[in-house]
This record gives structure tokens, C-alpha cells and sequence, in this order.
């Protein structure tokens, strides 16, 4: 029986126990099914509602593994994962998520799930296509991209190095900005407190690790996804973000990685806007009021700002966007001036959504918000029932 010593460096294990991260992975299976059947969700084989077939993108550890675990082993949804893992050989130990995955894998073919995993460079064009091919071998389309990558390194998929006649390759740091950050870290061998310091970054490490932990990549997989006509109407992506706390703020959200992560949000900023416009094109019209909706992860004040928008420049428009930031769910609806001049106002809206959703707010007759959501899992009806509300109210 091989024995498996802990393998620290810079105050993190970089080797792995194969059975701990299978058992901790089971672990995290067994809660959502419990939470599964305290909160009462269906899938849809069982006649309620989420997604069918869910994209991972980084689906190894963290908030990528735990996505994949809650889509699969809570609402029943098939599962396409992708990360870059090494297995085990005679000399040397797996990767925690190369583990990982194989007791996702297991469990969720034990529970008649269909699960796909690809150990491949999530980065590539060769990757994108593989992936594209296998969700048409399933006959679905997806309903739920998660990205969810972390590495230290990214290969352009196009550009080339002149110098090597490979892909260019950008390293991430995890670095302060400006000037050196210095504070207590634990010395894991000896469970000790030490003095740490960090040099800042230089401008060529900041640009470089927004290459590979930023937006670009999460846009070149929409952009594949959407033009192989994969994805089915309404398909929501969700990019996992840091901020951390104010204490590691010189270090991670003000710090490289917080740059990659800016720019990430900046991304999805943009994605946010095309969604507003595709939301307004589909509007339906009650009366000489086109009335629109989506459900969306943007923070709040993201949310504040495209509706102001679209009350500054869509005024026979009354629309309503619901977000859930990190579980808290909020509602903003917002007037046009002609809505406003029909007999619409956003507070009254809000309260006749409230009905469906729990909750309650205000605001002024244009617009509006209602926090303290107590239904989440009704907002899709209470939107699909927003025509009709407005019809009563005009």
C-alpha cells in the first residue's frame, strides 16, 4: 500500500490522495441530493423545470465541479464537462480533478445520467470542435454554459510565436499592482503565521494574465457554440467571477487576477446588452405597449443600468428583468414615457409579480425594484404572465 505524503509548495499541496478527493466528491453529491428532496425540486423527467444538457467549461474542482454536481444529481440535467487532467502512473499520483471526474463520472452513470467528460485544453479550437461534435451525437442542444477555467498558462488558439512556430503562450501571476503587498500567510508544514511578500506585477504579466483569465476565452466559446447552432433558445452562460474579502483585495480583486476578472465581468457586460437587444426584438405588444423580460446573473446595478436604457430609449416599452446574484434575487421593471402616459407603472407591476414570487419593493412610476424574492423557482412563470398583467393595467 503506498503511502502519500503531502507535497507543499509556496503554501499549497500540489499533490493529491486519491481516495480523499473521491470521497469528497461523493460528499458533495450526497448533500445536493439531499437538499434535492428538502427543497422539493423535480427534474424534468420528473416533471419540473431546468436545464436538459449543461456545458462545464473547468468542470474538475470548485465552483466548475460543484455546478456540474447541482445541474446532474439535483435537476437530472446531462452533463458535457471539460478540463485539462492527468491520470495516475506508476511513479506519480493523478491530479485531484483527473479523480474528481472519474467519481463524477461513476456516479452519475450508477444514476442513468449521461455524462461525457474530455480531459482536454479547454483553450483550443481543436477542443471547441470536439466538444461542438458531441453535443450534436446527444440530439440536444445546451441550455446552461458554465465557465468556469482557472490555469496558470493559455496557448492562443491562433496567433503564432515566429520565434518557436507554436502557439503563443500566455502565463497568468498572481501578483499586486503598483507596489509590493506584505502580510501574514500560513506556512502549512510547519502551521505557522510568516511574513509574505509579493512584488508587483509588471504591465506585460497584467496584459498576460488577463489573456488567460479574462473574457477572451469565454467569448470564443459563444461565438463557436452559436454559429455550430448548438444552443437552445433561452440558453443562459454563467462565468464565475472573484472578489473576495476587503483583507486579499491587494492581492486578488485589486491585483492581477482581479484585472482578468474585470475584464471577465466586461465581457459579460457586453453579452448582457446583446441579450437586452434580443430581449426587445422578441417583445410582445398589448395595446401600443411592447412588453419584454429576461432572467439574467448580472449584478444589480448592471441590471439598474440596461433598464435605464431602456426606459431612456425605448419609451412604448415596459420590461422587467429578474437577476439572481449569488442566490439573491432581485426585480427591476422599468417605464417608457408612453407606458408611463398609458396607465403602467412599475411599482404596480412589481406588486402584481410579487403575488407569484413573494417579495416586495418600490420605487417611482418609471422605475422600480423588488428584493427578498421568496419563490425564485416561479419567476419564469410570473414573467410569462407579464403581458397579461400589463393588459389589466393599461
Amino acid at each position: 500500500m503506498a503511502v502519500i505524503k503531502p507535497m507543499v509548495r509556496s503554501s499549497m499541496c500540489i499533490n493529491s490522495h486519491p481516495v480523499g478527493c473521491v470521497k469528497d466528491t461523493e460528499r458533495q453529491i450526497a448533500y445536493v441530493k439531499s437538499q434535492k428532496a428538502k427543497r422539493g425540486i423535480k427534474t424534468l423527467k420528473e416533471g419540473g423545470k431546468g436545464p436538459d444538457l449543461v456545458l462545464v467549461l473547468g468542470c474538475s474542482t470548485g465552483y466548475g465541479l460543484a455546478s456540474r454536481i447541482s445541474a446532474a444529481f439535483e435537476y437530472g440535467a446531462d452533463t458535457i464537462g471539460v478540463s485539462f487532467e492527468k491520470a495516475a502512473t506508476e511513479s506519480k499520483g493523478g491530479t485531484p480533478g483527473w479523480y474528481n471526474n472519474a467519481a463524477f463520472d461513476r456516479a452519475a452513470k450508477k444514476d442513468g445520467l449521461y455524462a461525457k467528460t474530455f480531459s482536454a485544453d479547454a483553450f483550443s479550437n481543436e477542443t471547441r470542435s470536439a466538444i461542438i461534435e458531441e453535443i450534436k451525437k446527444t440530439g440536444k442542444k445546451v441550455d446552461l454554459i458554465i465557465y468556469s477555467l482557472a490555469s496558470p498558462v493559455r496557448s492562443d488558439p491562433v496567433k503564432i510565436d515566429p520565434a518557436t512556430g507554436t502557439n503563443v503562450l500566455y502565463k497568468s501571476v498572481i501578483k499586486p499592482i503598483g507596489k509590493t503587498y506584505s502580510g501574514l500567510a500560513i506556512d502549512i508544514m510547519s502551521e505557522t503565521l510568516k511574513e509574505s511578500s509579493a512584488e508587483p506585477a509588471t504591465e506585460e504579466e497584467i496584459a498576460n494574465t488577463v489573456k488567460v483569465m479574462g473574457g477572451e476565452d469565454w467569448k470564443l466559446w459563444i461565438d463557436a457554440l452559436v454559429s455550430a447552432d448548438v444552443l437552445n433558445k433561452g440558453c443562459t452562460t454563467v462565468a464565475y467571477s472573484y472578489i473576495g474579502p476587503e483583507l486579499s483585495h491587494a492581492i486578488y480583486r485589486d491585483g492581477t487576477i482581479g484585472q482578468a476578472k474585470k475584464d471577465l465581468e466586461a465581457m459579460s457586460i457586453k453579452a448582457a446588452s446583446a441579450g437586452v437587444a434580443e430581449m426587445l426584438a422578441k417583445a410582445e405588444t398589448v395595446g401600443a405597449i411592447k412588453v419584454a423580460s429576461m432572467q439574467t446573473f448580472l449584478p444589480v446595478d448592471t441590471v439598474r443600468s440596461l433598464s435605464d436604457d431602456i426606459k431612456a430609449n425605448h419609451p412604448d416599452t415596459v420590461a422587467v428583468i429578474s437577476t439572481d446574484c449569488g442566490g439573491k434575487y432581485s426585480l427591476v421593471c422599468v417605464c417608457g414615457k408612453d407606458a408611463l402616459a398609458a396607465g403602467v407603472k412599475a411599482p404596480l407591476v412589481l406588486r402584481e409579480l410579487s403575488t407569484f414570487v413573494g417579495g416586495g419593493g418600490g420605487g417611482r412610476p418609471d422605475s422600480a425594484m423588488a428584493g427578498g424574492i421568496k419563490y425564485p423557482e416561479k419567476l419564469g412563470d410570473a414573467l410569462s404572465a407579464l403581458p397579461e398583467i400589463i393588459k389589466n393595467l393599461i
